[in-house]
């Protein structure tokens, strides 16, 4: 994407099963803000109106989420990214959904697995080493924080090197 100038603001959210992780960068230089939002309950309203006060805190240019089709993400997800992406539009947002074989292709740039990638961006952004989780074992789940790297993944597919 050619359009993003050193100050553009953008929002990237990546939802997971208990919420969701976000990223806000300006520019692809300057991390403004990060972290895993949860949402307790069922209802895709509480989702959405997180999804909403990121949008209203930070006044992003551009909104990007992951392009669902083909892909292997739950009915809910794929349900709740619609909303978001429906309410970026009406709200006059610039959203970029990036396919899942851009971020297939970022993920490989940084490394061979997930924990690489996170470490990756940990060393780019190094406010984020905190929350880097130790590698993941076979028999454990998926590690929340992860969400936030594959965040600012989504984020810097959009933004130019």
């Amino acid at each position: 994407m050619k359009h993003v100038t050193e100050y553009m603001r953008v929002l990237a959210v990546d939802p997971s099963t208990k919420g969701f992780g976000f990223a806000v960068l300006e520019g692809g230089k300057r991390l403004v803000d990060w972290g895993v939002a949860r949402v307790w309950a069922q209802s895709d309203k509480e989702f959405l109106a997180r999804v909403e006060c990121l949008v209203e805190r930070y006044r992003p240019a551009i909104l990007v989420l992951e392009e669902v089709k083909g892909g292997r993400r739950s009915v809910r997800t794929i349900r709740r990214l619609g909303l978001v992406a429906e309410h970026a539009i009406q709200s006059g947002l610039r959203l970029v959904q990036v396919p899942r074989s851009v971020v297939r292709a970022g993920l490989e740039r940084y490394g061979s697995t997930r924990h690489e990638l996170a470490t990756a961006i940990a060393r780019r952004f190094p406010e984020l080493e905190p929350l880097l989780p130790p590698p993941r074992k076979p028999w454990m789940s998926e590690d929340e924080r992860m969400n936030v790297f594959d965040a600012v993944l989504l984020a810097l597919t959009i933004i130019p090197p």
